[in-house]
């Protein structure tokens, strides 16, 4: 009888990888990671295959270490079972292997959030929802006035100060879940890939006093309105907080984003987190699309 193996991915596996993301992105069970970041971890070996042998790789998943308050945990995404079969396969491997294989306080998978939960059979309890929301149209996105002693740059204006960009946005997130301190190598491989749509609002003294990094894309098997406006970071500097910059800030990068030919936009949110910021992406018109939950294992 054919049975169902995981074993560590290669390289040759990227294109049944791709298939089985595909089907799940039509099917709205998987949000979208950038193609180059699930190819790179199948290159680096950052990732496992389930096959049925003799047969084709029924599901995927990659990982990546966090250092966090709590330790060092063990990030499974993205999740990519074809079927309750391959899906077992892997919460079975991530409930067994890492333990001995790995140094960490605990596994967190993320999961879309409408069950069945399987994944509870394998001692998993959910930790933490969060929310991705789109916008489905933006022509009729209308800017709203920052404060007077604010001015709006992007990351190649000569303004642009990558460390002071590092700083605001460790501080802004400093005590928020799963967070972790951003060097200042990380924010530049960011901002180095869309300048253009990385923005800043300054203080009259050029401090950063709001964050909003973003990427323009065209993505395959996605059903939005392409290409899409991704506000992957939108984040407000303690003392500035309650003045609505962050609501402003936001209209003011799909507004460019737009003029740039963005059609549709996409920004997510932390359900837990104490700002609650969800509530003014709702008030700027976006809709949940997709809830993903965390279920976390301890490592004993």
């Amino acid at each position: 009888m054919p049975t169902d193996v995981v074993r560590l991915s290669e390289i040759d596996d990227a294109a049944d990888i791709e298939r089985i993301w595909a089907g799940l992105l039509l099917a709205n069970r998987a949000d979208v990671p950038r193609p180059a970041n699930v190819i790179g971890r199948i290159a680096s070996g950052n990732a496992l295959v389930v096959e049925h042998q003799p047969g084709p790789i029924t599901g995927a998943m990659g990982w990546r270490k966090s250092q966090t308050a709590d330790g060092v945990i063990l990030r499974l995404d993205p999740f990519l079972p074809e079927g309750e079969e391959a899906e077992r396969a892997l919460f079975q491997w991530a409930a067994t292997k890492p333990t001995s294989a790995t140094n960490q306080a605990a596994v967190r998978i993320w999961l879309p959030g409408d069950g069945p939960w399987l994944v509870a059979d394998y001692g998993f309890t959910h930790v933490r929802t969060f929310l991705r929301l789109d916008r489905a149209l933006l022509v009729d996105v209308q800017p709203s006035p920052l404060p007077a002693d604010l001015v709006v740059i992007d990351a190649n204006d000569a303004l642009f100060n990558l460390q002071d960009w590092t700083d605001m946005y460790n501080s802004a997130f400093a005590g928020e879940w799963e967070h972790w301190q951003s060097s200042a190598f990380d924010m530049h491989n960011f901002v180095i890939s869309s300048p253009t749509f990385c923005l800043a609002a300054l203080d009259q003294g050029t401090n950063p006093v709001v964050l909003a990094l973003c990427h323009l894309e065209t993505l395959a098997h996605d059903a939005r309105a392409q290409p899409v406006a991704d506000v992957v970071i939108l984040c407000v500097a303690s003392r500035r907080r309650k003045e609505g910059i962050g609501e402003s800030m936001l209209r003011e990068a799909m507004i460019r984003l737009r003029t740039a030919g963005a059609r549709s936009a996409t920004i997510r949110a932390d359900m837990g987190s104490r700002y609650e910021s969800y509530r003014l992406y709702e008030g700027v018109g976006f809709q949940k699309a997709l809830e993903f939950r965390i279920w976390e294992r301890s490592t004993p």
